[in-house]
């Protein structure tokens, strides 16, 4: 059963993470890493029932913490064996992302063609694209994308881009608003049939957010579990709200579900004509769609490798997706049409700027990134089946990365994003208060 595709909450938080860096040889306390480690502990711990009334970390991984009256030893263990990992990791590829920049220099194509294949020295298999200043550097791949056949990755490989999928169905519902189609205050209850009284009144903008207290997932088979529509909406009304509507934050793939069909009442087709010519034909992305759709060459589909397998492990023979997996996963993507896509949410080629920002910074902004003193702003996906993928915009430079990995158990692709965009840019990247 895939539950990674949709993100555990923890591991969408260090995809933030990992775009934190600090400059490890003249700064020894290195405060913007461990602030991004401490996030990731309290985080973690929070959802074991606990908090922390002190916590320090030094840059060796060293922890001590002293926690408030939800303490007991049971926890205390679990906070130990669950919270410490993550943590340390967080710890560790925030000061890895830092090591191979150099301030004030703009890397070259060559350069950063030699990180991406270090990388794969590490373990990474996938393909880069970079664009600078909007301008493409370089994009290639690293590994291969078909160990049987001998084919290689390059930029025009598709990868399963996981939960990226979210903020495409994101941006569908920020420009039904702008056309003035919905508002995202308005209810579930006046645009779906069938909601029960107790969501009724649940906003989009909740949903949104998280904030609507959805559980997690709908499901109980895994993403290819095979549901219409109506039985996914049926399952997600019925389940009880974890908590008040607007009075929490619970990651919830089931929430995007019901955004997607929201997409499809409010426009009057299916969500994947949606996608196809409203956000993907004006961005230019000829090589992004679903699970199932005849868009790629034979062999430029990657297959997952080194983690759990379903058919073939490989978007070129999945089933398209049901609605299990509607509106929150089952993109296929390229690195160069996930530039493309960067590109054309800040040329406003889907809505304009006032939606744009507002976008950016409900949907995107979720922690205060910087770079070069310029706002950042990251988001991935990750699936069980060895597929990765995470991009990286920093719009005040027009400048866009993204990377994708079939094999991304074995190297984090996010941390060398974080790498390439501090290459490119000859800057640190910043966590902000």
């Amino acid at each position: 059963m895939n539950r990674d595709n949709r993100g555990a909450t923890w591991r969408l938080a260090v995809a933030w993470v990992m775009l934190v860096a600090c400059e490890a040889g003249n700064s020894p306390q290195c405060p913007s890493a461990l602030a991004a480690a401490e996030s990731v502990y309290r985080e973690c711990i929070a959802e074991i029932g606990l908090a922390a009334e002190s916590l320090t970390i030094d840059v060796s991984g060293d922890i001590e913490v002293q926690f408030d009256d939800s303490y007991t030893p049971e926890k205390g263990e679990l906070a130990q064996k669950t919270c410490e990992p993550p943590m340390q990791e967080a710890l560790a590829l925030g000061l890895l992302a830092c090591e191979t920049t150099e301030i004030g220099v703009l890397a070259s194509a060559e350069r950063l063609r030699e990180q991406a294949l270090r990388a794969g020295e590490d373990g990474f298999s996938g393909s880069v694209a970079i664009v600078r200043d909007g301008v493409l550097v370089w994009h290639g791949g690293v590994g291969l994308a078909d160990r049987a056949r001998g084919l290689a990755n390059d930029s025009r490989t598709a990868f399963d881009c996981g939960s990226i999928m979210k903020v495409m169905t994101a941006a569908a519902i920020y420009q039904l608003a702008a056309e003035g189609v919905l508002a995202r205050e308005d209810t579930l209850g006046a645009l779906l049939e069938g909601v029960p009284a107790d969501k009724a009144a649940i906003t989009l903008a909740q949903v949104l957010t998280h904030r609507a207290g959805f559980h997690e997932y709908h499901d109980t088979q895994g993403d290819f579990e095979v549901m219409d529509r109506s039985t996914a909406l049926q399952r997600i009304f019925a389940q009880a709200l974890q908590f008040s509507p607007g009075s929490a934050e619970a990651y919830s793939n089931s929430g995007y579900t019901l955004l997607a069909a929201v997409v499809e009442e409010a426009a009057g087709v299916s969500f994947a004509e949606y996608l196809q010519t409203r956000l993907f034909a004006p961005a230019m992305m000829t090589r992004t769609g679903l699970y199932g759709d005849d868009l790629w060459p034979e062999g430029q589909v990657a297959v997952g490798y080194d983690e759990d397998r379903f058919g073939c492990n490989s978007p070129a023979c999945w089933p398209e997706p049901s609605w299990a997996l509607m509106g929150n996963g089952g993109l296929v993507s390229t690195v160069d049409d996930l530039v493309k896509w960067s590109a054309a949410v800040e040329a406003g080629a889907l809505f304009d700027a006032q939606t744009r920002d507002a976008f950016r910074r409900d949907i995107l902004g979720t922690r205060a990134l910087s770079v070069g003193g310029e706002a950042a702003y990251s988001y991935s996906g990750r699936n069980d089946f060895g597929f990765g993928a995470a991009v990286a915009e920093v719009p005040g430079r027009r400048t866009w990365v993204a990377v994708t990995a079939n094999a991304a158990g074995n190297h984090n692709n996010s941390a060398l994003m974080a790498q390439l965009v501090q290459m490119s840019l000859g800057a640190l990247i910043e966590l902000g208060p």
